[in-house]
């Protein structure tokens, strides 16, 4: 029978596929359906969306924490308990923030210009808090052990939207399509849900609105590190969405879904590359020994680097082509600003495992104050160069902000806590990813311009997906593979 590591490192991996996959359709049937005037005026309202996690304030990230190192099966329950009657309070301040989000982005010009009714944005905004709340329980499964189920909820919800997002546009409902779609989806996984907690924790149930005894107790005793959660969760955030939403306000809806389209496929990019990270940090929370923790943070290192590096090279090499040729022309991004934002996330994917290693640790306060430091870094270089090359300026300040603090600090905080030293393993991360980096942009230049050459200067764009797959599985088996074969080695010899 497989581990439950592995079982959960192929759920990521069907997450991950289902975001990819479900991403492009969007991407398709929006340009099919909609202008870029109209999907940038949207998008932008679904940034500011983003920031309805805040409203949790970071309890479900310390819970998941504390129930997953419980002492006794008693204490995982009846924080289990807790957990939901806060998750249901947090769900009617999440509606109403939602609303006052919705209400004020449409005074905006950019709304008003766009010529679309506001009751369209406030039925966003309530979908937007319901597909919250269900991925948020979906999210407590990790606290509960079942994390792989978590992964395939995830992913089944994405196909789910992405299905009857198509429906919807074939119905003729205009933008309408986008909110009818996700609180449809999101309603139907009601159902599921309630089951999975009932068998899961004693008959927990998905909606408890009686408050527990210990209730003030328990609170008190997690505030202080929900807060700080809460903060690395704000600054995140703000350094994930506030770039979209400058682009928009300050150079123009179209601008900003060209922008958005770039940043949502770094996004995929990043949620598949962060696996590694992402299904490591239960077993690290649960390892005793420091020993144990570093040598396991550094073998999930050294494969994210190879991951990270080959992955954004190929993808430089044959993204734009591939996107010229999905989309329309006018969709796709100049190939500075591709080469910006790719090399952005790219440092972010590097230091990703540190971030869940951090949690591990729970050491939320630093995580939190990293990412504010990443917001001023980016943010006020961005705004500044903004003004003189518009898009591209933005995408530069925000480069420099990820280098400055995610590029090292992150790093240097998990193995300092570990007491141990960490230029080393930052040098052993950087060097991994950089190689990588130039072997997949290498061999997917090469493929590429390979299928130009025996197409006469005419090859299909769609040739430019499995040129840059074909490049990113050779660069990956030169480096990755080889590093997955020197630790199977190791390990053999070990015994």
């Amino acid at each position: 029978m497989a581990s439950p590591l592995f079982r959960a490192f192929l759920s990521r991996l069907f997450t991950s596929a289902c975001g990819i996959a479900t991403a492009f359709v969007s991407f398709k049937l929006y340009s099919l359906y909609l202008t870029k005037e109209i999907y940038g005026v949207i998008f932008v309202s679904t940034q500011f969306l983003g920031y309805l996690p805040l409203t949790g304030a970071g309890f479900l990230g310390v819970i998941n924490q504390r129930v997953l190192t419980a002492q006794d099966r008693s204490e995982a329950v009846k924080l289990s308990w807790f957990a939901q009657f806060l998750q249901n309070c947090i769900f009617m301040v999440m509606f109403v923030v939602a609303m006052l989000l919705m209400a004020m982005y449409t005074q905006t010009p950019l709304v008003k210009k766009s010529g679309l009714p506001d009751s369209l944005f406030f039925t966003i905004g309530l979908v937007g808090a319901l597909t919250l709340y269900v991925t948020g329980q979906i999210s407590f499964l990790v606290g509960l052990g079942e994390q792989a189920k978590s992964y395939l909820l995830t992913g089944s919800l994405q196909l789910l939207t992405s299905l009857l997002l198509f429906l919807a546009f074939a119905a003729r409902m205009g933008a309408w399509a986008i909110p009818v779609s996700g609180g449809l989806a999101a309603v139907l996984f009601f159902l599921p849900l309630r089951h999975l907690f009932r068998t899961r924790m004693e008959g927990l149930p998905l909606f408890v609105w009686k408050r527990q005894p210990d209730y003030k107790e328990r609170f008190l005793g997690i505030w202080r590190p929900a807060l700080d959660n809460f903060m690395t969760q704000g600054w995140s955030l703000l350094t994930f969405s506030l770039d979209a939403i400058l682009v928009g306000l300050l150079v123009g809806p179209g601008q900003a879904a060209v922008y958005g389209i770039v940043t949502r496929l770094t996004f995929m990019s990043r949620h598949v590359l962060q696996a590694l990270g992402e299904i490591a940090w239960p077993r690290l929370a649960q390892h005793k020994h420091p020993e144990l923790k570093a040598a396991l943070m550094r073998k999930v290192d050294r494969l994210n680097a190879w991951n990270v590096g080959t992955w954004f090279g190929a993808m430089f090499a044959t993204a734009a082509p591939f996107l010229a040729w999905f989309l329309k022309a006018d969709w796709v991004a100049g190939t500075l600003v591709i080469a910006l934002v790719l090399a952005r996330h790219a440092v972010i994917s590097l230091a990703g495992p540190h971030v869940f290693g951090i949690v591990s640790l729970g050491l939320f306060r630093e995580n939190a104050i990293v990412a504010r430091r990443e917001v001023f870094a980016s943010v006020i270089p961005a705004v500044i160069l903004c003004h003189f090359w518009g898009t591209l300026g933005i995408a530069g300040g925000y480069l420099l902000g990820g280098c400055m603090v995610s590029g090292w600090q992150l790093t240097r905080i998990y193995f300092r806590a570990q007491h141990k030293p960490w230029v080393p393993e930052w040098w052993a991360i950087y060097w991994r990813g950089i190689v990588g980096a130039a072997l997949g942009y290498s061999l997917g230049f090469l493929f590429w311009h390979l299928c130009l050459l025996l197409g006469n200067g005419k090859a299909g764009g769609w040739l430019a997906l499995p040129a840059g797959g074909l490049a990113f599985g050779l660069a990956w088996a030169a480096t990755g593979g080889m590093q997955l074969l020197k630790a199977h080695r190791a390990s053999k010899s070990g015994h």
